[in-house]
């Protein structure tokens, strides 16, 4: 009977999971890009009343619904909408460059807010009452697998859900082998720990970005389609999603950036979420202590994980805030200050020395480190090498820059003018275009 139970309840568990384990497995695409995207709640919640409106419409039209296009319509309508969100997303932070907290905040109020609309008046458009309950549509998203679900707790346990649990499983495992085994895994995780660096060697950072997102918030928002269509059986309650976004958040910290171990935290934090469900407690404050905890082990892990200090489980640092265009395309250049060439914008290493090619005849001058020269290249430009760092400036246009490794940087900035549209700046780097 005991052992009955605990099947029964690691089953609830994978169930509660999966909804976080698409929205966390999308989040970490997305953050190994170098986007933090707090909007993943909210294009989830677009992804389930997306996927809703497409079934609504497809049973309304369809006197006698094919059991293919019942899956089909609202897969594609949930995979639209998560789209179109993550692209918003995209375009606000990547090519306007947007503060990305507060975009993906209001990215989760507004995608909230959509769907309790669309929830709340789709029947209302339509000259219906009642609230919203796609049964056809519900039971085609839950078909078991038809043999092996019967196989007794072993069929109960491992056979006994609907096809979306087993694709999340299976793009979590795609994305971590994507991540680790393959080039253009290995690019994106470039791009996310250094987007300046990964531009030199020849990655398209605005690319990368772009489909990290996109992608990650397509995955995201089958979460909210597998929550109404699989577990709530094509039914919609406004705000019955709960704050399951914000956890899947937090499975990306406890799973330390790892899609793999987004799979078994993912179910874990199903069980904790529905935890007190299963024990009998015999107060409310010790029921609500219950209900905390998948956010206290997430502090819990996210200390542990700080205290490692691992590069690898760290999450990817966000873009170089000084950005660049040249030929309308979003640039962020590497290179240690230590060598600039004004003819082709193009990386040259010489140790402990600055090198400098002047447009029009090709003279080069190479001066020691630490002296201050000037290089006549079209436009006159003073180079000083301080023992803090380095310090530029034009004599035509006027702009001025300093670089140092330190604190000092921001002082020097604000004492020298400031930066130029012409100049890269990182926390360590700088970059003439």
């Amino acid at each position: 009977m005991i052992f009955l139970k605990i099947i029964h309840f690691i089953s609830a568990a994978i169930v509660q999971g999966i909804p976080l384990l698409f929205g966390a497995t999308g989040e970490i695409l997305t953050e190994k890009s170098g986007n933090l995207n707090l909007g993943i709640p909210g294009i989830m919640y677009v992804g389930g009343i997306s996927g809703i409106i497409g079934g609504y419409l497809y049973e309304k039209a369809a006197p006698t619904p094919n059991g293919f296009l019942l899956i089909l319509i609202p897969l594609l309508a949930s995979m639209l909408g998560s789209l179109l969100m993550a692209l918003i997303y995209s375009v606000l932070t990547i090519t306007l460059r947007a503060n990305q907290n507060v975009t993906g905040l209001a990215l989760t109020t507004f995608g909230v807010g959509l769907g309790n609309f669309f929830g709340g008046s789709l029947l209302a458009m339509f000259g219906e009452s009642g609230s919203i309950a796609l049964k056809a549509t519900g039971a085609a998203y839950r078909t078991k697998i038809p043999f092996l679900s019967t196989l007794g707790w072993f069929g109960d346990l491992f056979f006994s859900y609907g096809f979306l649990a087993y694709t999340a499983v299976i793009i979590a495992i795609v994305a971590g082998i994507f991540l680790n085994k393959t080039r253009a895994g290995l690019n994106l995780k470039a791009v996310g720990e250094s987007p300046a660096t990964a531009d030199a060697a020849g990655i398209n950072v605005v690319k990368y970005k772009y489909l990290a997102t996109c992608i990650g918030g397509v995955i995201a928002g089958l979460g909210g389609l597998y929550w109404v269509m699989d577990y709530t059986d094509g039914a919609w309650t406004n705000n019955g999603f709960g704050d399951r976004g914000w956890l899947a958040i937090a499975i990306v910290i406890f799973a330390i950036w790892k899609p793999k171990l987004a799979i078994p935290s993912s179910f874990l934090f199903g069980g904790l979420y529905i935890l007190s469900v299963f024990i009998q407690v015999p107060t409310s404050w010790a029921r609500e202590i219950i209900n905390m905890l998948p956010y206290l082990v997430t502090i819990v892990v996210l200390c542990a994980v700080s205290a490692r200090k691992k590069r690898e489980n760290l999450r990817p640092q966000a873009s170089v805030s000084r950005t660049s265009e040249r030929n309308g395309k979003l640039l962020q250049r590497p290179a240690r200050i230590g060598i600039i060439s004004l003819r082709n914008s193009k990386p040259c290493l010489f140790e402990n020395r600055l090198k400098f090619s002047s447009r029009e005849n090709g003279a080069e001058r190479t001066v020691p480190e630490g002296k201050g020269f000037f290089v006549d290249c079209g436009f006159s430009v003073a180079i000083v090498d301080f023992p803090w760092g380095l310090w530029i400036f034009c004599c035509d246009c006027g702009f001025s820059v300093g670089a140092v490794d330190f604190p000092l940087r921001s002082w020097i900035l604000q004492a020298y003018g400031g930066f130029s549209g012409r100049v890269v700046v990182s926390p360590v780097k700088l970059w003439i275009l």
